[in-house]
């Protein structure tokens, strides 16, 4: 029996995405842990089910809460451990992508397209670290992927529909490209498949109003509310050039290829109007908006890997082994790294601790430190003056960043050890000496452990 062509990408897609799942335990941004990990985890070990934000879906988080929860049911208490097993189901969910952007290509262009873009899937540099975090941006791939598969196919509307509708329940500015699948529906008069997508998408959309009811209190109440926050609020976290996104997707064509794979590149996106469609409509609506970040088209990079698929295959066979050399020196780095740990290990590692203390405004990831109190103080000065009129009466970590003013230690009261210094990964690292200004949260923390004096 032939083995299909997607096998092969499946299998070194699998073996990536476990190594990335074991070998880290720490988050992406600081959205993915408050909004997915965090509430998940208290979930799983307390029954907390009150959702994390007004604005956002309790979909993904309840998802991997329920992965969670089997873990624990198997003696697994260790938060980064809970964290590891969310991150293995999301990258072997993530697999089911790579048949489907298979399929997704040889439709249009033949099977030695659909085999490299396959590739693309299974390991370009970023893909299988980022599949295995708890992004919902990376999340929606697979939906999303199958759901533009049967836009393709006739007939298949209301399965196309479904789909769509349930890549938009993970990350709802997916309905850009849902809303793009279904204009191409209407330019290729296919009408009937237009009303079995649109009866698909509202099945979805229904099912999302009635979770929110049950969680938000109203009926679709995330969604319309997620809308109008970003439309009035999202320039206050930051604005970024309108071509962020353009040279983000150049910089996948690792330049200076993009050279020889622009031609390629642009007769791919003439000859597939779905794909190169939804990805032009995508990244364009998300141009528009000031506030940008990469991860905000994640959910994309299978529809970029079909017309790089297409383009590869048609370059020259030193661009081929140029690109794909480049492309594994990066998937290790990538593949073995793992963020924040400069925060997550002081949590981690608190040993006989009983109380946390945070010196500064950082974003700190409480589940890391196992249902231990957390406490906050502004900076040094307000947490020595605080110890000295009341010294902790149990043993406490305080984590204070290295480059900061630190407390004056020990006060009366208590005995302090030296404080260790805990720093992110190489790659971490050369954030912050690249950027640190841009890097703050990836500065090295220094743990200082007390305890009450004798």
């Amino acid at each position: 029996m032939k083995r299909p062509p997607w096998l092969e990408p499946l299998m070194a897609g699998a073996v990536l995405r476990i190594i990335a799942a074991l070998l880290g335990y720490g988050f992406f941004a600081s959205d993915d842990y408050r909004y997915a990990l965090e509430p998940a985890w208290r979930e799983a070990t307390t029954g907390e089910t009150a959702p994390a934000s007004a604005i956002r879906s309790v979909v993904f988080s309840r998802v991997l809460a329920m992965v969670m929860r089997g873990a624990h049911s198997l003696g697994v208490d260790d938060p980064s451990w809970l964290t590891r097993s969310v991150y293995l189901a999301l990258g072997l969910f993530s697999l089911l992508a790579i048949p489907g952007v298979y399929r997704l290509t040889t439709s249009r262009f033949g099977e030695s397209a659909g085999r490299t873009a396959a590739w693309l899937m299974a390991c370009e540099a970023l893909v299988p670290r980022l599949s295995t975090r708890a992004l919902i941006e990376m999340a929606a791939i697979p939906p999303l992927v199958w759901g533009l598969v049967a836009t393709r196919a006739p007939r298949r509307g209301i399965v196309a529909g479904l789909l769509l509708g349930a890549a938009c329940m993970l990350r709802f500015q997916v309905g850009i490209v849902a809303l793009t699948a279904t204009a191409w529906l209407i330019t290729q008069r296919r009408f009937r498949d237009v009303a079995a997508m649109a009866l698909g998408g509202l099945g979805t959309l229904l099912m999302q109003g009635l979770i929110d009811l049950g969680s938000h209190g109203r009926f679709l109440a995330t969604l319309t509310d997620y809308v109008a926050f970003n439309a009035e609020h999202s320039s206050r976290f930051g604005k970024a050039p309108w071509f962020t996104y353009a040279v983000f997707l150049v910089l996948l064509t690792l330049p200076p290829l993009t050279m020889w794979l622009a031609k390629p590149l642009w007769r791919a996106a003439r000859a597939d109007t779905l794909v190169a469609s939804s990805l032009t409509v995508f990244v364009v609506v998300h141009s528009l908006v000031p506030h940008k970040e990469e991860r905000f088209v994640f959910s994309v990079l299978p529809l970029a890997f079909v017309l790089m698929g297409v383009a590869l295959t048609e370059a020259r066979a030193g661009v081929r082994r140029v690109f794909w050399s480049v492309n594994a020196l990066g998937l290790a780095v990538a593949t073995l790294s793992d963020g924040q740990h400069n925060i997550i290990d002081p949590l981690r590692s608190a040993g006989k601790a009983e109380r946390i203390a945070i010196v500064g405004g950082y974003e700190v990831p409480a589940l890391y430190a196992g249902g231990r109190p957390l406490e906050r103080f502004d900076d040094a000065g307000k947490l020595t003056d605080a110890f000295t009129a009341s010294p902790p009466a149990v043993p406490i970590r305080i984590v204070v960043s290295a480059d900061r003013p630190q407390p004056e230690l020990p006060t009366p009261g208590l005995v302090c050890t030296p404080p260790r210094v805990f720093t992110g990964d190489i790659v971490d690292r050369v954030l912050v000496w690249l950027n640190p200004r841009g890097n703050g949260r990836r500065s090295p923390k220094n743990a200082i452990d007390c305890e009450p004096a004798p």
